[in-house]
């Protein structure tokens, strides 16, 4: 099955030097946190990932065309 990763801020620097979308083919029952390792993110950095639109965890399962955005969280005042 394929899935999307798009990277943004400073998750950037783990995906291409274009900035393009990630497309990866797993298999089924891949977990978001396969993803994650496969693109080198460590587990200390902060992010907020959405699947589809929708807060996931790390041992959520994906499914075929599932869309993964991350980004840091955001601070300010």
């Amino acid at each position: 099955m394929r899935v999307e990763v798009r990277l943004y801020a400073t998750l950037r620097r783990f995906g291409p030097e274009d900035n393009a979308p990630v497309i990866l083919d797993v298999p089924e029952g891949t977990r978001l946190i396969h993803v994650i390792e496969s693109l080198g993110i460590p587990d200390d950095v902060e992010k907020i990932v959405l699947v589809s639109g929708r807060p996931a965890e790390p041992d959520s399962v994906l499914n075929d065309g599932d869309r993964i955005v991350m980004f840091p969280p955001v601070a300010g005042g």
